[in-house]
Protein backbone atom coordinates (compact mmCIF):
# COMPACT_ATOMS: atom_id res chain seq x y z
CA UNK A 1 0.00 0.00 0.00
CA UNK A 2 2.41 2.24 1.15
CA UNK A 3 4.54 1.64 -2.16
CA UNK A 4 1.57 2.67 -3.94
CA UNK A 5 0.90 6.02 -2.47
CA UNK A 6 4.95 6.72 -3.24
CA UNK A 7 3.97 6.07 -6.75
CA UNK A 8 0.79 8.19 -7.24
CA UNK A 9 2.24 11.09 -5.11
CA UNK A 10 5.82 10.48 -7.64
CA UNK A 11 3.14 10.22 -10.53
CA UNK A 12 0.93 13.53 -9.15
CA UNK A 13 4.43 15.57 -9.08
CA UNK A 14 5.23 14.43 -12.61
CA UNK A 15 1.59 15.76 -14.09
CA UNK A 16 2.03 18.90 -12.49
CA UNK A 17 5.14 19.91 -13.86
CA UNK A 18 3.95 18.82 -16.78
CA UNK A 19 1.04 21.25 -17.20
CA UNK A 20 3.18 23.73 -15.01
CA UNK A 21 5.48 23.65 -18.10
CA UNK A 22 2.60 23.32 -21.04
CA UNK A 23 1.11 26.42 -19.07
CA UNK A 24 4.31 28.40 -19.09
CA UNK A 25 5.42 27.04 -22.70
CA UNK A 26 1.99 28.28 -24.24
CA UNK A 27 2.52 32.11 -23.11
CA UNK A 28 6.11 32.14 -22.64
CA UNK A 29 8.10 35.64 -21.33
CA UNK A 30 9.23 36.02 -24.87
CA UNK A 31 12.72 37.37 -24.95
CA UNK A 32 13.71 36.08 -21.68
CA UNK A 33 16.16 33.33 -22.83
CA UNK A 34 17.73 32.94 -19.52
CA UNK A 35 14.32 32.26 -17.21
CA UNK A 36 15.35 34.80 -14.65
CA UNK A 37 11.65 36.49 -14.98
CA UNK A 38 13.38 39.65 -16.77
CA UNK A 39 14.24 40.47 -20.68
CA UNK A 40 17.69 42.73 -20.60
CA UNK A 41 20.82 42.18 -22.45
CA UNK A 42 21.82 39.36 -20.80
CA UNK A 43 19.20 37.32 -22.41
CA UNK A 44 20.80 38.67 -25.78
CA UNK A 45 23.65 36.92 -24.72
CA UNK A 46 22.25 33.46 -24.09
CA UNK A 47 20.79 33.28 -27.56
CA UNK A 48 24.16 33.93 -28.83
CA UNK A 49 25.86 31.60 -27.00
CA UNK A 50 23.28 28.87 -27.85
CA UNK A 51 23.37 29.92 -31.35
CA UNK A 52 27.32 29.15 -31.44
CA UNK A 53 26.78 25.81 -29.45
CA UNK A 54 28.30 27.25 -26.36
CA UNK A 55 25.15 26.19 -24.09
CA UNK A 56 21.93 24.55 -24.23
CA UNK A 57 18.55 26.09 -23.64
CA UNK A 58 15.55 23.79 -22.04
CA UNK A 59 12.48 23.56 -24.26
CA UNK A 60 10.58 26.35 -22.28
CA UNK A 61 13.84 28.91 -22.78
CA UNK A 62 13.63 27.89 -26.27
CA UNK A 63 10.35 29.16 -26.78
CA UNK A 64 11.04 32.16 -24.65
CA UNK A 65 14.56 33.24 -27.28
CA UNK A 66 12.66 32.64 -30.13
CA UNK A 67 10.92 35.82 -30.16
CA UNK A 68 10.71 36.04 -33.77
CA UNK A 69 8.77 33.19 -34.20
CA UNK A 70 11.14 31.23 -36.95
CA UNK A 71 11.65 27.95 -34.85
CA UNK A 72 15.36 29.26 -34.33
CA UNK A 73 17.05 30.59 -31.99
CA UNK A 74 20.04 32.74 -33.19
CA UNK A 75 21.67 36.39 -34.04
CA UNK A 76 18.57 37.82 -35.37
CA UNK A 77 16.17 36.82 -31.75
CA UNK A 78 19.42 38.37 -29.78
CA UNK A 79 19.15 41.89 -32.28
CA UNK A 80 15.25 41.74 -31.42
CA UNK A 81 15.79 41.55 -27.53
CA UNK A 82 18.96 43.86 -27.45
CA UNK A 83 16.29 46.48 -29.92
CA UNK A 84 13.52 45.60 -27.14
CA UNK A 85 15.86 46.27 -24.20
CA UNK A 86 16.83 49.73 -25.49
CA UNK A 87 12.94 50.55 -26.39
CA UNK A 88 13.21 50.86 -30.42
CA UNK A 89 10.09 47.95 -30.38
CA UNK A 90 7.98 47.39 -27.73
CA UNK A 91 6.74 43.72 -28.44
CA UNK A 92 8.54 40.70 -30.39
CA UNK A 93 7.01 39.68 -33.89
CA UNK A 94 5.84 36.20 -32.02
CA UNK A 95 4.21 38.06 -29.26
CA UNK A 96 0.37 37.73 -30.15
CA UNK A 97 -1.06 39.47 -27.89
CA UNK A 98 -3.47 42.37 -28.54
CA UNK A 99 -2.72 44.79 -31.09
CA UNK A 100 -4.48 47.98 -30.60
CA UNK A 101 -5.12 51.23 -32.66
CA UNK A 102 -2.00 53.62 -32.46
CA UNK A 103 -3.05 55.94 -29.84
CA UNK A 104 -5.70 54.13 -28.41
CA UNK A 105 -6.68 54.16 -24.94
CA UNK A 106 -7.12 50.97 -23.23
CA UNK A 107 -10.54 50.30 -21.21
CA UNK A 108 -9.23 47.85 -18.27
CA UNK A 109 -12.29 45.54 -17.66
CA UNK A 110 -12.69 44.54 -13.99
CA UNK A 111 -15.59 42.21 -12.51
CA UNK A 112 -16.79 44.36 -9.93
CA UNK A 113 -16.80 48.03 -8.86
CA UNK A 114 -15.13 47.22 -5.99
CA UNK A 115 -12.09 45.49 -7.35
CA UNK A 116 -11.17 48.39 -9.18
CA UNK A 117 -7.00 49.35 -8.42
CA UNK A 118 -7.23 53.23 -9.89
CA UNK A 119 -3.17 53.16 -9.13
CA UNK A 120 -3.23 50.31 -12.22
CA UNK A 121 -5.56 52.46 -14.50
CA UNK A 122 -4.03 54.02 -17.43
CA UNK A 123 -4.46 57.53 -17.40
CA UNK A 124 -5.09 59.49 -20.15
CA UNK A 125 -2.87 62.91 -19.91
CA UNK A 126 -5.10 66.05 -20.59
CA UNK A 127 -1.98 67.66 -21.33
CA UNK A 128 -2.60 69.18 -24.84
CA UNK A 129 -3.64 73.53 -24.70
CA UNK A 130 -4.33 75.73 -27.07
CA UNK A 131 -6.61 78.65 -28.51
CA UNK A 132 -5.48 80.95 -25.55
CA UNK A 133 -2.18 81.03 -23.72
CA UNK A 134 -3.35 80.22 -20.55
CA UNK A 135 -2.01 77.80 -17.46
CA UNK A 136 -1.62 74.18 -18.09
CA UNK A 137 -3.12 71.95 -15.52
CA UNK A 138 -2.22 68.95 -14.96
CA UNK A 139 -5.34 66.57 -15.22
CA UNK A 140 -6.09 63.50 -16.92
CA UNK A 141 -8.81 61.06 -17.26
CA UNK A 142 -9.77 56.95 -16.86
CA UNK A 143 -12.16 55.16 -17.78
CA UNK A 144 -12.53 51.03 -16.80
CA UNK A 145 -15.45 47.97 -17.59
CA UNK A 146 -17.54 46.52 -15.28
CA UNK A 147 -18.62 43.18 -16.71
CA UNK A 148 -22.08 43.17 -16.68
CA UNK A 149 -22.76 46.61 -15.45
CA UNK A 150 -21.00 49.31 -17.63
CA UNK A 151 -18.28 52.05 -17.11
CA UNK A 152 -16.76 54.19 -14.55
CA UNK A 153 -15.19 57.10 -15.63
CA UNK A 154 -12.84 59.21 -13.45
CA UNK A 155 -11.47 62.60 -13.78
CA UNK A 156 -8.48 64.20 -11.87
CA UNK A 157 -7.14 67.53 -12.08
CA UNK A 158 -4.41 69.08 -9.78
CA UNK A 159 -5.97 72.15 -8.65
CA UNK A 160 -6.21 74.18 -5.53
CA UNK A 161 -10.07 75.63 -4.71
CA UNK A 162 -11.43 74.69 -8.32
CA UNK A 163 -13.89 77.83 -8.81
CA UNK A 164 -17.89 77.40 -8.94
CA UNK A 165 -20.60 79.14 -9.01
CA UNK A 166 -23.10 76.94 -10.86
CA UNK A 167 -25.17 74.42 -8.96
CA UNK A 168 -27.88 73.23 -10.78
CA UNK A 169 -28.46 70.49 -13.34
CA UNK A 170 -28.23 72.74 -17.42
CA UNK A 171 -26.23 75.57 -15.77
CA UNK A 172 -23.14 76.17 -17.70
CA UNK A 173 -20.73 74.65 -15.71
CA UNK A 174 -18.09 74.73 -18.51
CA UNK A 175 -17.76 78.48 -17.27
CA UNK A 176 -16.57 77.19 -13.92
CA UNK A 177 -13.15 75.12 -13.28
CA UNK A 178 -14.45 72.25 -15.16
CA UNK A 179 -13.79 68.58 -16.23
CA UNK A 180 -15.94 66.70 -18.91
CA UNK A 181 -16.14 63.07 -20.59
CA UNK A 182 -17.16 62.98 -24.50
CA UNK A 183 -18.27 59.81 -25.63
CA UNK A 184 -19.80 57.92 -28.93
CA UNK A 185 -20.63 54.64 -27.62
CA UNK A 186 -21.89 53.70 -30.30
CA UNK A 187 -19.36 55.46 -32.59
CA UNK A 188 -22.34 57.82 -34.12
CA UNK A 189 -24.23 59.88 -31.49
CA UNK A 190 -22.15 60.86 -28.21
CA UNK A 191 -23.06 62.01 -24.73
CA UNK A 192 -20.96 65.26 -23.06
CA UNK A 193 -20.90 64.58 -19.17
CA UNK A 194 -19.45 67.85 -17.54
CA UNK A 195 -19.29 68.58 -14.33
CA UNK A 196 -17.63 71.08 -11.64
CA UNK A 197 -16.26 70.02 -8.17
CA UNK A 198 -20.00 70.42 -6.41
CA UNK A 199 -21.28 68.08 -9.19
CA UNK A 200 -23.47 69.99 -11.04
CA UNK A 201 -23.98 68.81 -14.37
CA UNK A 202 -24.18 69.84 -18.25
CA UNK A 203 -25.19 66.67 -20.18
CA UNK A 204 -26.33 65.98 -23.67
CA UNK A 205 -26.75 63.74 -26.18
CA UNK A 206 -26.46 63.78 -30.01
CA UNK A 207 -24.58 63.42 -33.59
CA UNK A 208 -23.09 67.11 -33.51
CA UNK A 209 -23.24 69.92 -31.34
CA UNK A 210 -25.47 71.37 -33.24
CA UNK A 211 -29.40 70.17 -32.01
CA UNK A 212 -28.55 68.51 -28.97
CA UNK A 213 -30.71 67.35 -26.12
CA UNK A 214 -30.15 67.25 -22.84
CA UNK A 215 -30.25 63.91 -21.34
CA UNK A 216 -33.46 64.62 -19.23
CA UNK A 217 -35.01 63.95 -22.57
CA UNK A 218 -33.69 59.98 -22.29
CA UNK A 219 -33.65 59.74 -18.48
CA UNK A 220 -35.61 61.02 -15.22
CA UNK A 221 -34.44 63.04 -12.58
CA UNK A 222 -33.44 60.25 -10.85
CA UNK A 223 -31.92 58.43 -13.53
CA UNK A 224 -29.56 60.93 -14.30
CA UNK A 225 -26.05 59.83 -14.02
CA UNK A 226 -24.33 60.07 -10.96
CA UNK A 227 -20.72 62.08 -10.65
CA UNK A 228 -19.08 62.12 -7.61
CA UNK A 229 -17.08 64.80 -6.68
CA UNK A 230 -13.95 64.44 -4.22
CA UNK A 231 -12.00 67.83 -3.82
CA UNK A 232 -9.14 67.86 -1.54
CA UNK A 233 -6.65 70.44 -0.59
CA UNK A 234 -4.81 70.14 -4.13
CA UNK A 235 -6.23 68.37 -6.33
CA UNK A 236 -10.01 67.37 -7.35
CA UNK A 237 -11.45 64.23 -9.16
CA UNK A 238 -14.78 63.21 -10.65
CA UNK A 239 -16.17 59.87 -11.04
CA UNK A 240 -18.83 59.11 -12.86
CA UNK A 241 -20.97 55.77 -13.09
CA UNK A 242 -22.54 55.25 -16.18
CA UNK A 243 -24.15 51.72 -16.57
CA UNK A 244 -25.15 50.31 -19.90
CA UNK A 245 -28.99 50.43 -18.56
CA UNK A 246 -28.75 53.95 -18.49
CA UNK A 247 -27.11 54.20 -22.30
CA UNK A 248 -29.97 51.74 -23.00
CA UNK A 249 -32.00 54.75 -22.90
CA UNK A 250 -30.01 56.74 -25.23
CA UNK A 251 -28.94 53.79 -27.66
CA UNK A 252 -31.63 50.81 -27.43
CA UNK A 253 -32.05 47.96 -25.81
CA UNK A 254 -29.78 46.52 -28.48
CA UNK A 255 -26.78 47.64 -26.57
CA UNK A 256 -26.08 45.27 -23.70
CA UNK A 257 -22.90 43.40 -22.13
CA UNK A 258 -22.44 41.41 -25.52
CA UNK A 259 -21.51 44.89 -27.28
CA UNK A 260 -18.60 45.83 -25.19
CA UNK A 261 -16.98 41.90 -25.72
CA UNK A 262 -13.12 42.78 -25.35
CA UNK A 263 -11.61 44.65 -28.81
CA UNK A 264 -14.52 46.77 -29.25
CA UNK A 265 -13.62 50.40 -29.74
CA UNK A 266 -15.21 53.65 -29.49
CA UNK A 267 -14.92 57.17 -29.63
CA UNK A 268 -14.63 60.17 -27.18
CA UNK A 269 -12.27 62.59 -25.42
CA UNK A 270 -11.22 63.86 -21.58
CA UNK A 271 -11.31 67.90 -21.36
CA UNK A 272 -10.36 70.25 -18.95
CA UNK A 273 -11.65 73.88 -19.41
CA UNK A 274 -12.61 77.03 -17.80
CA UNK A 275 -13.59 80.78 -18.13
CA UNK A 276 -12.09 83.90 -17.26
CA UNK A 277 -15.04 85.24 -15.33
CA UNK A 278 -15.29 82.61 -13.08
CA UNK A 279 -11.49 81.04 -12.44
CA UNK A 280 -9.77 83.81 -13.82
CA UNK A 281 -7.98 81.87 -15.63
CA UNK A 282 -9.57 80.12 -19.51
CA UNK A 283 -8.09 77.15 -20.60
CA UNK A 284 -9.00 74.53 -23.55
CA UNK A 285 -7.69 71.20 -22.16
CA UNK A 286 -7.75 67.98 -23.63
CA UNK A 287 -6.51 64.47 -24.35
CA UNK A 288 -6.77 64.01 -28.05
CA UNK A 289 -6.30 67.59 -29.70
CA UNK A 290 -9.27 68.91 -31.64
CA UNK A 291 -8.91 70.73 -34.72
CA UNK A 292 -10.17 74.35 -35.40
CA UNK A 293 -8.74 78.24 -34.41
CA UNK A 294 -11.56 78.73 -32.70
CA UNK A 295 -12.52 76.79 -29.38
CA UNK A 296 -15.12 73.71 -30.01
CA UNK A 297 -14.66 70.29 -28.33
CA UNK A 298 -17.57 69.25 -29.82
CA UNK A 299 -15.86 67.96 -32.84
CA UNK A 300 -16.60 63.86 -32.97
CA UNK A 301 -14.29 63.73 -36.10
CA UNK A 302 -11.42 64.44 -33.41
CA UNK A 303 -12.55 62.28 -30.44
CA UNK A 304 -9.68 59.56 -29.85
CA UNK A 305 -10.21 55.66 -29.85
CA UNK A 306 -10.86 53.67 -26.76
CA UNK A 307 -10.77 49.60 -26.63
CA UNK A 308 -11.90 47.41 -24.55
CA UNK A 309 -9.28 45.79 -22.82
Amino acid sequence: MKTKIITLALLLCVLVNAFMFTASAASPLYGDANGDGAVNTLDASWVLKYDVAKIELTDEQFLAADVNGDGYADNLDATYILEYVAELIDKFPADNGPDYPDGAYVVKTYSAINSIDWTEVPKAQIDIYKWVDSVEYDAYGQLVYIEDYGFICRMTCVESDPLTRYTEFGDPVYLDSCMEFFAAWDNVSYINIESNSVAALCAQFGATKNNRRPITDYLSESEIFTVTPDVGEDVWTLTMDIPISKLQKFYGNGMTAATFASGYTFKGNFYKIGSDAVTGVRHYGMWTEVDGNTPNFHQPDCFGTFVIE
